[in-house]
């Protein structure tokens, strides 16, 4: 690859698809190309649609005209997507995500729960896997498509992520999931790097139906594609990895962790949901608490974080069900927290980590027949931020433990620094009011990330350094990559702080 060569970045995230050209030191060569995905409002979609969406932004991508010679491609995918093929290649099942959390993948990771424990093994293999048995993960999901449609289940030759339904699609020889992918699955074992036997006999399934591992580079597109994109028929093609891992790697914060005393870049992205990730070692992946995820990078780079389910969607649905107008976060952020003396969990898409609740649903009380529309978005959109302080507490205390402390400000734990946050995705980017409320929701500074597309740039920078191609001390030292802090305003973090003491215990059972 010449150092005019550029590489082709595809992110496909639960929301809209992207493609965006970037050089080797992971500066942007042009604006990115957005395309919808075809993703219904359950978390499921036509695979074929939703793979027909993604190709839709490559192909205009490329039709715009390649600022070089396209000396490889990266892609980044959602997470815990899954996908069941048949023999000749084609999806048998829908495609579903995380979202993806209704009846059906509730009962299957209650029953997958407790198959596990009573072989005594379900702490031993959230430990191994890195995965929380919860419906967003594929390992519960696998269950119940099989009492949705035992017929597409015995008909499934192989499950997939997302990343291997694109790479099935696209690549001759339909390589297996990267590490990456695979570890988001809660079929994989982590410490042994293969998938876990223990779950696979839990659940019934078949060795031979999962791929096996390979994080090696790929070449070759299927002829079709080399006929529709002939600008990449002879780039590498670098493994698919999770989007987590690529925006953490995209906003600056996939470095290894400072010298003692300095604070650690966490990236915070906020956009259908919301996660806080930050690079961890081995040893912090091995000592976490279990209410914190660890998936991968690759075999040696760990992604240790929280998420939570309602972030941007719940925005969407506050304006649409009760028929909002206008900018409700800034609506919401011009009254001070609590004004509206409801008590509120905000799990309407469920919830996911530090709690984990298999069954978590939306609840609201205190209403009186003064209580408005805009009290009622207030209540659940503040919750929904605190919950969003926690998984960064939880995050901050499990790097760095400390001897228990008389109390905890809302800026980090006394006597150490905190996480320094790095906001990236669609509502950090475009919404003031999103930057303010998680500033003053989290009590910390938040620094707001300037590149536009966060995964992709990580995927860009990750397939490069993997090809040994990468302008290292360019791209760490390219400026303008961090805006402005947003600093709390110190009335509205003691509002919350004292928000967040009086709330009840989260809906939904264990973790």
């Amino acid at each position: 690859m010449s150092s005019d060569a550029v590489v082709l970045a595809i992110d496909a995230g639960s929301t809209t698809a992207k493609a965006q050209f970037f050089d080797v030191a992971g500066r942007a060569r042009g604006a990115p190309v957005r395309s919808q995905v075809a993703l219904g409002a359950d978390g499921t979609a036509d695979a074929l649609a939703f793979l027909a969406s993604v190709e839709a932004a490559v192909d205009d991508a490329l039709r715009r005209g390649e600022p070089g010679p396209v000396g490889a491609v990266a892609v980044s995918t959602a997470w815990h997507g899954l996908v069941g093929l048949g023999p000749d290649g084609r999806p048998v099942t829908p495609l579903s995500t995380w979202s993806a959390t209704g009846p059906a993948a509730v009962a299957g990771a209650v029953e997958l729960r407790r198959r596990l424990e009573a072989g005594g093994g379900l702490a031993a293999a959230v430990r191994r896997t890195g995965a929380p048995v919860h419906p967003s993960f594929p390992a519960a999901r696998i269950l119940a498509e099989g009492v949705r449609d035992p017929a597409a289940f015995a008909a499934t030759a192989r499950w997939c992520s997302i990343g291997e339904l694109l790479e099935n699609r696209w690549l001759a020889g339909a390589p297996g999931p990267s590490s990456s992918m695979a570890s988001a699955s809660g079929l994989f074992d982590q410490e042994s790097m293969a998938w876990d036997g223990e779950v696979l006999d839990a659940l019934g399934l078949r060795p031979e139906t999962l791929a096996p591992v390979d994080d090696r580079p790929r070449r070759g597109l299927r002829p079709a594609y080399e006929a529709r994109w002939p600008a990449l028929a002879g780039a590498t093609w670098w493994p698919a990895l999770g989007d987590g891992a690529c925006a953490l790697i995209g906003t600056g914060c996939g470095t290894a962790p400072p010298a003692p005393g300095a604070g650690r870049r966490a990236a915070l992205t906020i956009g259908t949901s919301a996660a806080v990730r930050v690079l961890a070692g081995p040893a912090e992946r091995a000592a976490r608490p279990a209410g914190l995820f660890a998936y991968l990078v690759d075999a040696g780079r760990v992604v240790l974080g929280a998420a939570r389910s309602n972030a941007g969607n719940l925005v969407d649905w506050l304006g649409r069900v009760l028929r909002l107008e206008g900018d409700i976060v800034a609506d919401v952020i011009a009254r001070p927290p609590g004004r509206h003396g409801l008590r509120a969990d905000p799990a309407l898409a469920g919830e996911r980590s530090p709690d984990w609740p298999a069954a978590a649903a939306g609840v609201l009380s205190g209403l009186h027949r003064d209580t408005t529309a805009l009290d009622i978005a207030q209540a659940l959109l503040e919750a929904a931020a605190c919950g969003l302080a926690d998984a960064v507490d939880g995050l901050e205390q499990a790097l760095r433990p400390v001897a228990a402390a008389s109390g905890k400000a809302p800026g980090g734990l006394p006597g150490r620094p905190g996480l320094v946050l790095v906001g990236s995705g669609r509502a950090v980017a475009s919404s003031a009011a999103w930057r303010r409320l998680v500033a003053d929701a989290t009590g910390r500074p938040l620094i707001p990330s300037r590149v536009e597309e966060a995964s992709a740039r990580g995927a860009a920078l990750a397939a490069l350094d993997g090809l040994g191609l990468l302008d290292r001390a360019a791209a760490e030292g390219a400026p303008g990559l961090d805006g402005e802090p947003v600093l709390p305003d110190p009335a509205r973090a003691e509002a919350f702080a004292r928000l967040r003491a009086g709330r009840p215990e989260p809906g939904g059972a264990g973790a």
